[in-house]
C-alpha cells in the first residue's frame, strides 16, 4: 500500500484586534461626600485596548479607561475628575470567564476663590470568575474617601 505524504493541517490564526474609542461626557449626578447638591462632569473618557481571539474559541480583552473630566459642583466649587482604569476580560472556549478590573480617580476640590478644600478619591479593585454561567467569585476591594 502507497501512502501519500500528508500535508502539516494550518491552524486557525490568531486574530488581534484593537480598539479606541473617546466620548465627550456630559453628566450630572447627586454630588459625592456630603456635599449639598450635584455636580456636573464635562470632558472625555477613552477606552483603548486590545482583542485577541485564539483559534480555541477563546478570547482575551484587555483595555484601560481614562478620564479627564472638569467637575462643578452645585455649591460653586470646582475640580478635575482624572481616573484610570485597567481591565481584563478572559473568555475560555468553554464561555467560562474571569473578569478582572482595577480603578482609581480623584478629584482635588477648590472653593470659589481657587483654594484647594480637600481631595475626593475612589480605589477599587474588583475580580468575578463564572463558570457553567454561574457567578463563582465575586472578590471586590473599593475603598471611598472624602478628605474635605
Amino acid at each position: 500500500m502507497l501512502l501519500a505524504p500528508v500535508a502539516p493541517a494550518h491552524a486557525a490564526p490568531v486574530v488581534i484586534s484593537h480598539f479606541d474609542n473617546t466620548t465627550q461626557l456630559d453628566v450630572v449626578q447627586p454630588a459625592d461626600c456630603n456635599i449639598d447638591g450635584t455636580e456636573h462632569f464635562v470632558g472625555p473618557e477613552r477606552v483603548f485596548g486590545q482583542v485577541v481571539e485564539h483559534p480555541d474559541g477563546s478570547t482575551n480583552v484587555v483595555g484601560n479607561l481614562t478620564d479627564d473630566l472638569t467637575v462643578e459642583f452645585s455649591n460653586g466649587w470646582t475640580g478635575v475628575f482624572t481616573t484610570k482604569e485597567h481591565f481584563a476580560i478572559n473568555t475560555g472556549a468553554n464561555g467560562n470567564q474571569v473578569l478582572t478590573n482595577v480603578h482609581r480617580d480623584s478629584t482635588p476640590v477648590r472653593d470659589q476663590n481657587g483654594v484647594l478644600i480637600g481631595v475626593i478619591s475612589f480605589r477599587v479593585v474588583e475580580h468575578f470568575t463564572f463558570a457553567n454561567g454561574v457567578l463563582r467569585v465575586d472578590d471586590v476591594h473599593a475603598r471611598f474617601t472624602c478628605d474635605i
